[in-house]
C-alpha cells in the first residue's frame, strides 16, 4: 500500500511514517498542495492523508477535484479541534475518515487498514485478505506469509513483491507496478534493487511446485513449476 500524506508538521510526518512503516506501507510525505496534486497525477496511491491544521482551504479544494486520477484514491483528513469545521466540509466533499489529533500509532494502523484497497468494498476481489497460489499464503491483515502451512520470514519490501505478484499470479507484473507499491518518493526501488529482492524471495519461497518465472522487458510472475 502507498500513502501520500500533505502536511507541514515535521513531527506529524515522521510519526505517519514510522507508523505506517511497521505495517508494510510506504508513505511519502508532501507539504504543498500543488505538488501533492501533481504526484497523484504520476504515482498510484492508495490513500491521500490530509492535515487540515495545514492550509485547510486549498485542501478543501483539492478534495473537489473530479479528476479521474482521484476517483479511486481514499482520503482520509486529520485536525485538532479547532480545525472541524473543515473537517465537516471534507466529509462532506467524500472524505472517508477523519482522525483527531493527537492520536497514536494503533489508531492510524487501524484506521489506514480499514481504508486499504484490500479492506474496501470496492469488488469482490479487492475484499480478500487471505491469497494463495499453490502452497504459498499471504495473509494481508497479519502480514504473514506461509509455505506449505509453516510461516516464512519476510522483510517489509519481499512481503510487497510478493503481495504484488500473488495477486496477479499467471500474469507478468513489471518492475515498475513492484516499485511503486513498495516505494515511497525518498526511497525509490531501482530496477536492480527490485532484482534483490526478487533473489531473495526466490530462496525463501523455493519449492518444487511454484517458482518466480523471469519474463524478459516485461517482469516477473508466479508461476507453477512445469513437471
Amino acid at each position: 500500500m502507498r500513502v501520500v500524506l500533505i502536511a507541514e508538521c515535521r513531527r506529524l510526518a515522521a510519526q505517519v511514517s514510522l507508523a505506517l512503516a511497521h505495517v508494510n506501507t510506504a508513505v511519502d510525505t508532501i507539504a504543498d498542495v500543488a505538488d501533492a496534486r501533481e504526484a497523484i497525477e504520476v504515482h498510484d496511491y492508495d490513500l491521500l492523508i490530509a492535515d487540515l491544521d495545514h492550509a485547510p482551504h486549498l485542501l478543501l479544494e483539492f478534495m473537489k477535484s473530479k479528476a479521474p486520477r482521484h476517483a479511486d484514491l481514499r482520503k482520509m483528513v486529520c485536525g485538532g479541534r479547532d480545525a472541524m469545521g473543515a473537517v465537516k466540509a471534507a466529509i462532506d466533499l467524500g472524505a472517508d475518515d477523519f482522525l483527531m489529533k493527537p492520536f497514536d500509532a494503533a489508531e492510524l494502523q487501524l484506521r489506514v487498514g480499514c481504508l486499504s484497497p484490500l479492506t474496501s468494498k470496492k469488488s469482490e476481489s479487492e475484499q480478500r485478505l487471505v491469497y494463495s497460489f499453490g502452497p504459498v499464503s499471504i495473509d494481508q491483515s497479519t502480514n504473514s506469509v506461509w509455505l506449505d502451512q509453516k510461516l516464512v520470514e519476510l522483510t517489509p519490501r519481499e512481503h510487497g513483491v510478493l503481495s504484488a505478484l500473488i495477486r496477479r499470479p499467471g500474469q507478468a507484473v513489471s518492475k515498475e507496478q513492484i516499485a511503486s507499491k513498495i516505494s515511497s518518493l525518498d526511497s525509490h526501488a531501482d530496477p536492480t534493487a527490485i532484482e534483490t529482492y526478487v533473489y531473495r524471495l526466490r530462496r525463501k519461497l523455493e519449492h518444487p511446485r511454484i517458482m518466480i518465472r523471469t519474463i524478459r522487458g516485461l517482469g516477473y510472475l508466479l508461476d507453477l513449476r512445469r513437471e
